[in-house]
């Protein structure tokens, strides 16, 4: 067997990668080109929450740096990797909510809760369910945003009745 029959095909996808005070850096993750859970490609999210504690980026550069999981605050895809990266589809289940991350960014969106699915799910059991990280998305916007990064938040009800802050939401 020749050494790239032993390969895992890999899909580039450009992001933009936050992590914690503030920096932020474009570059190129590896995502599987087939998802053990659903036909396509791996989203961003089940490729973050692997359980490795690092995963590499490629760099404008072409630098390669291995960065810790526990200090990103959210990967962004852009609109145009978002459909085919994104991992929330439309049937899915999703409730929108406001967030306040650790480096006093603010987001606003739909979490997907689809990996929570059980009964009539609610932006908590998304929370709580024991993976690092979850899927918001926003107009064409997603991210995959870090559970330890959110400092709180303001679920469902309250952000679709207007009851949310009134702060200015940081774009991202």
């Amino acid at each position: 067997m020749s050494e790239s029959e032993l390969k895992i095909p890999k899909e580039t996808v450009r992001v933009k990668l936050r992590v914690r005070g503030g920096v932020e850096w474009d570059g190129d993750l590896f995502l599987d080109a087939c998802s053990p859970f659903h036909g396509g490609p791996q989203s961003l999210v089940e490729f973050l929450n692997q359980a490795a504690p690092f995963f590499p980026i490629r760099m404008g550069s072409g630098e390669v740096r291995l960065v810790s999981k526990r200090e990103v605050v959210l990967v962004s895809l852009p609109p145009e990797s978002a459909e085919r990266f994104g991992g929330m589809y439309p049937a899915a289940p999703s409730a929108p909510a406001f967030f306040e991350l650790a480096d006093g960014l603010a987001l606003e969106g739909e979490i997907d809760l689809g990996d929570a699915a059980v009964g009539v799910p609610r932006a908590s059991d998304a929370l709580n369910w024991p993976k690092p990280f979850l899927s918001v998305r926003s107009g064409r916007a997603l991210w995959a945003v870090s559970k330890e990064a959110i400092r709180w938040t303001v679920p469902s009800d309250a952000v679709k009745f207007g009851l949310g802050p009134a702060k200015e939401m940081a774009h991202v």
